[in-house]
């Protein structure tokens, strides 16, 4: 029985024991009041942990395990039971567990396994192939909850798919971020190089500098503008590169799509960016007459012939003198998309053709 004094404050454990007289009457009772106001709050107050606990364990998915190394057996609940894709919670073997994983993931489990039995902690992240053909990425990890040898361990069951999955992207990015420095790095190297020899006086190695790093820059943006999918339309490389000189001359582009990855927009950037600035100096886009059009096809091989064909309004003449680093570059640019490059020039045009394979697969 229990009592509480009048404003609930204090409540007690009532034990009645009566005095029997030897007919069996009653001739009075003792009466022995134990307070249990403190134990009351105590067992409240484990009960609201035990719900926020409960709340915390569902909402972040943590199943819990218990791990006797006596028995060599784990104690799982629902929740890890629905991780390793088992029916129901219980009691499952060591062994049983290590062949819920694929062969290639066995040997580290069963490590792990021992390792916890021996040292009294584990701490593993483990590949799980489901039955529907998905995977999971498991971490486990508990320690002994008593300092003794054969004492139980426990501790939680979680999924890290795709935290694992964000460092591996995160990973990759930061080593192709590597890759694209270094590579910026050397061609601006080739290009001062390249300009040094070639030119007459600073502001034209200043100039020529300049004007080959912003092609740099503007393929640089483009690959940013595609994050997911990393591949960039010809016909949108082309339109950069000729952004410059809108309206200097009537051009005309034609052609199917065609894609590019991000590592081949870099060289094919710099080809057309050295063709557009040969243009500019010395053709349609600059001082002479004319129009520009750019014409692309798509082979059965999966090759692309891209030709820039620079028409004049009337007859040039065709020396074009010693050929300068523009060229080269324009060559070695080729060399890097696998690819090759010629120029023909007449009285009446100046045609120069890129032929290479994309890497990207090409639809349509």
């Amino acid at each position: 029985l229990q009592v509480s004094d009048r404003d609930g404050a204090r409540t007690w454990k009532l034990l009645v024991t009566p005095y029997r007289t030897r007919e069996g009457g009653v001739e009075g009772a003792t009466l022995v009041f134990t307070d249990i106001t403190d134990a009351l709050r105590l067992h409240s107050a484990l009960e609201a942990e035990s719900e926020r606990l409960r709340l915390a364990l569902e909402v972040t998915r943590l199943g819990v395990w218990e791990f006797d190394p006596r028995s060599g057996g784990f104690l799982i609940d629902d929740t890890s039971a629905t991780h390793l894709g088992r029916g129901a919670s219980g009691e499952v073997s060591a062994q049983s567990l290590v062949n819920r994983f694929p062969a290639g993931e066995q040997p580290k489990a069963r490590q792990a396994i021992e390792e916890a039995g021996a040292r009294g902690e584990i701490d593993v992240n483990l590949r799980l192939e489901l039955d529907d053909g998905a995977s999971r990425i498991l971490h486990l990890v508990g320690r002994r909850v008593m300092d003794r040898p054969d004492a139980a361990l426990l501790g939680v069951m979680f999924d890290v798919t795709a935290e694992v999955e964000a460092a591996r992207l995160r990973d990759l990015m930061l080593r192709e971020m590597d890759h694209r420095v270094k590579n910026n790095l050397a061609i601006i190297m080739g290009i001062l190089r390249g300009v040094g020899r070639t030119s007459g006086s600073v502001s034209e190695v200043v100039q020529g500098v300049q004007s080959r790093v912003d092609a740099l820059a503007r393929s640089h943006d483009m690959t940013q503008g595609n994050p997911t999918d990393r591949r960039i339309s010809l016909r949108d490389a082309i339109g950069a590169a000729l952004r410059p000189y809108e309206g200097h001359a009537r051009m005309m582009f034609d052609g199917p799509e065609v894609t590019v990855t991000s590592k081949e927009l870099t060289p094919l950037s710099l080809l057309l960016h050295e063709w557009a600035t040969n243009a500019g100096k010395y053709g349609v886009l600059g001082p002479l007459d004319g129009e520009l059009a750019i014409r692309w096809s798509v082979e059965d091989d999966g090759k692309v012939l891209l030709d820039w064909s620079e028409h004049y309004a009337t007859p040039q003449m065709t020396d074009e003198g010693t050929p300068g680093f523009g060229s080269t570059l324009a060559k070695m640019s080729a060399i890097q998309l696998e690819g090759t490059v010629e120029t023909e020039i007449t009285d009446g045009q100046r045609v120069s053709r890129l032929s290479f394979t994309p890497q990207a697969p090409q639809t349509g």
